[in-house]
């Protein structure tokens, strides 16, 4: 068979193939090859949104048409600095008419912001502001390409994370500070979204609990919110901010 005829009767496995590729890539610390195959796997189905960022990308599976763009264990302060030598809309060959959203911070909530603010002695709130500014400003030019509408997902509610799990690193944060934290990181970072005129999906507003804490249906393993509960509501909270209508589809790729 052609590349041409499978494009047009193999678009499933193509597309299936194509993001376990991507996943592999990543796995094996190559972005680069990631990336192209990112970019084959939303040509080789009909997908409307890619969701670019950690592995909070697979909280949107249930959204309809949507591509999760897992770029590892990646945190918004690394965004911030590198900017398009990082990554940039050209090279996931994005077009006029597809959304992008933007899915980082959850990392830097969990080991880094209040490490960051101990070690210099200033305010978390100055630590953020310094880092929501950083990853805004780099988030402008790695949109490099018009007509691409761009959405910014703040981070998940915190939640226990149990002594042996993999999320449990020597850098974690205490949990009662990861709550002021990611309150902290969401507001400034909502505040800055709209302020730019961005697309905004708040993760962080919708997912918490009164103590700040991820709702008990929600969260799955200690850091995501992978059950049925937490992916439906990111994907209302996408649909809505897209202006569309919830629907479900086959074609997204699985969490590697």
């Amino acid at each position: 068979m052609t590349d041409a005829a499978e494009s047009l009767e193999d678009t499933p496995s193509l597309h299936a193939r194509s993001v376990h590729a991507a996943n592999a890539a990543v796995q094996g610390g190559d972005l680069a090859a990631a990336k192209a195959h990112y970019g084959a796997a939303w040509r080789s189905a009909d997908v409307g949104t890619l969701v670019v960022g950690d592995s909070h990308v697979f909280t949107f599976l249930e959204a309809g048409h949507v591509l999760p763009v897992w770029l590892g264990a990646v945190t918004m302060h690394r965004v911030g600095r590198d900017g398009p030598a990082f990554l940039t809309l050209s090279e996931l060959q994005v077009e006029r008419g597809l959304d992008v959203v933007f899915c980082f911070g959850e990392i830097d909530v969990r080991a880094h912001v209040a490490r960051q603010a101990e070690t210099r002695s200033i305010p978390v709130e100055v630590v953020v502001t310094e880092l929501v500014d950083r990853y805004l400003d780099a988030l402008d030019r790695i949109c490099d390409r018009p007509g691409a509408r761009v959405f910014v997902a703040t981070p998940v509610p915190p939640q226990e994370i149990a002594a042996g799990s993999p999320h449990a690193a020597p850098d974690l944060s205490p949990l009662t500070g990861r709550i002021a934290v990611a309150r902290i990181l969401a507001e400034t970072l909502a505040n800055g979204v709209l302020g730019r005129g961005l697309g905004l999906i708040d993760l962080h507003a919708a997912l918490r609990d009164p103590d700040g804490l991820m709702r008990a249906a929600c969260g799955s393993d200690g850091v995501h919110a992978y059950t049925p509960e937490g992916r439906r509501i990111a994907a209302d909270l996408l649909l809505a901010a897209q202006g569309g209508t919830w629907t479900r589809s086959p074609l997204n790729g699985g969490a590697p």
